[in-house]
C-alpha cells in the first residue's frame, strides 16, 4: 500500500501547532468529526469524547523543558528522540507512566490522538517526534504501510508458482478471512486438506 499524502486537515493542524497557536476544542472535534466520518459507532464515539477529557500530557516547566532538549531537529525534517528509545521508538515517563515520544509531541502540538487510532511515522524513522511527519491512522492501515510480513503478503500480486492473485483465481471462502489461496495451485482434493 503506498503511502497517502497528508490530508488538509491534518496540514492545516500541523501548521497552527507548529506556529505556536493552538486550535479550539470546537475546531478540534468538527476536524477529528469530518476525519472519522460515519465509520464510528456511538459507543466508540463516547469513548473517544471521554478520552479527550484530559488526556494531553500534562508537561509542564522544567519537564517540558527536558522534553525539548531531547530533540535534535535533523536537516531532513525530522526531529530525533535522544533519550530513551525502545525498539527505535522514543520513550519517556509522564505522570509516572511510560509514554511513546512521539505521541507526547503529537499532543503537546497537535492536540489528542483520536480514540481508536494511532500515530503512524510517515517518514519511517521511529524514533521520530516530529508532529508533521505523524498521521493518525488505523492499526490496519499502520500495519499495511509497514514492512512486515503482513503488509508483504497483501502487496503481493502473484502466488509462489507465478499465478496471478486475482479476484477470479483466489477462493472466495479464504479471501472473507484475509487469506488469499490460489485456484490454480490447490485443487479441490488438496483444497480438503488446507481446511
Amino acid at each position: 500500500m503506498s503511502r497517502s499524502p497528508l490530508t488538509e486537515d491534518h496540514k492545516a493542524k500541523v501548521s497552527l501547532a507548529l506556529k505556536g497557536r493552538t486550535l479550539s476544542e470546537e475546531h478540534r472535534a468538527n476536524l477529528s468529526k469530518a476525519a472519522l466520518g460515519k465509520v464510528m459507532s456511538k459507543e466508540a464515539r463516547a469513548k473517544m469524547s471521554a478520552a479527550k477529557k484530559g488526556c494531553a500530557p500534562a508537561i509542564k516547566g522544567r519537564g517540558l523543558r527536558n522534553f525539548w532538549n531531547r530533540v535534535d531537529k535533523k536537516e531532513n525534517g525530522c526531529w530525533e528522540w535522544t533519550g530513551s528509545k525502545t525498539d527505535g521508538y522514543g520513550m519517556l515517563k509522564v505522570n509516572g507512566k511510560g509514554r511513546g515520544a512521539h505521541c507526547v509531541s503529537y499532543e503537546l502540538l497537535i492536540g489528542p490522538i483520536p480514540a481508536c487510532l494511532e500515530l503512524d511515522h510517515l517518514c519511517r524513522n521511529r524514533a521520530c517526534v516530529n508532529p508533521a511527519h505523524l498521521e493518525p491512522v488505523t492499526t490496519k492501515v499502520n500495519i499495511l504501510r509497514g514492512n512486515g510480513k503482513s503488509a508483504q503478503y497483501a502487496r503481493r500480486t502473484h502466488c509462489d508458482n507465478g499465478h496471478p492473485l486475482t479476484e477470479e483465481n483466489i477462493y472466495p471462502n479464504f479471501a472473507e478471512k484475509g487469506v488469499r489461496i490460489c485456484k490454480q495451485c490447490f485443487t479441490p482434493s488438496r483444497k480438503r486438506r488446507v481446511v
